[in-house]
């Protein structure tokens, strides 16, 4: 799965502002030049603090995730602590993959509104910064939700094979990797036929059912990084309609300027011409 959306917040504005002459200090000087009665600016702010609140929860999210994940490798499967490790995973994860749509819708919401307001205004630059800032931040955010449940996966592969080939050491490896690979894959009946037919039953059983419930683990986990290349489209697409936004406004502020130059060029010429006159 990609796990980096290249150019994301990249902030083109201010490229524009130096290429062509656009005079402008920074976002408190855009925020101050605003007039007080812009009705949405207040909304506006409400709602990116709000964002910035679940981002800032997110991140909090993912390390805690993390942490409780390292931990849980280095336990025993079916003991009390792995058990205890597990009840808090799972409604971690999913609070952190609800947060991360719900940021997602947000972020949409903004960029519609921007849309609304006056081109190239005060207002209207204060919002794509912002904006861009948020962008950034849910990417990274994504980036690093993907990169620590791809880091347990591969951990918990590891283990799932290293289960598999102890109830079954005869079983090539490239075996093991397609049973892996297959979502339809039935560890249950697979296991059931290796049961029948040792003579360790209690041992076998109990690699049964670590084998069983890594499973069931890796299974869920797939899903929630389904879920995250969605996301990943969703904010792609995102980020690509704010960049066809700003490639026109450059197109316009060209044109504004071409047509500026065209004019002063026109200013002397009329100048000259009068000073001929003058002179005759």
């Amino acid at each position: 799965m990609t796990t980096a959306i290249e150019g994301i917040g990249r902030d083109r504005l201010a490229e524009l502002r130096s290429k062509y002459d656009i005079s402008l200090t920074d976002d408190v000087a855009d925020h101050a030049s605003i007039p007080d009665e812009s009705k949405f600016v207040s909304t506006f702010y409400s709602k990116v603090a709000n964002i910035k609140a679940k981002l800032s929860d997110i991140d909090s999210e993912i390390n805690e995730l993390n942490q409780n994940y390292k931990v849980l490798l280095g336990t025993s499967t079916g003991t009390s602590e792995h058990k205890k490790l597990k009840e808090k995973i799972g409604p971690l994860r999913k609070s952190a993959n609800t947060k991360l749509f719900e940021v997602k819708d947000g972020v949409a919401e903004l960029q519609r509104e921007n849309k609304k307001v006056a081109f190239l205004s005060a207002e209207y630059r204060m919002r794509e910064n912002q904006q861009m800032a948020l962008n950034q931040e849910f990417t990274r955010l994504l980036e690093k939700f993907n990169r620590v449940n791809a880091t347990f996966r591969e951990m918990e592969e590891g283990n799932l094979k290293r289960q598999i080939k102890v109830v079954d050491p005869d079983l090539p490896d490239e075996k093991v990797e397609q049973m892996l690979e297959d979502k339809e894959f039935d560890i249950s009946k697979y296991m059931d036929k290796i049961l029948l037919g040792s003579s360790a039953k209690s041992t076998v059983t109990a690699m049964y059912m670590s084998a069983k419930e890594t499973r069931d683990d890796l299974l869920e986990l797939e899903t929630s990084m389904e879920e995250l290349v969605v996301l990943f489209r969703d904010l792609n697409t995102l980020v690509r309609d704010q960049s066809s936004m700003i490639n026109n406004i450059e197109f316009n502020v060209q044109r504004t300027s071409e047509a500026m130059a065209e004019g002063v060029k026109n200013v002397r010429t009329a100048r000259k011409r009068a000073k001929k006159c003058i002179i005759m």
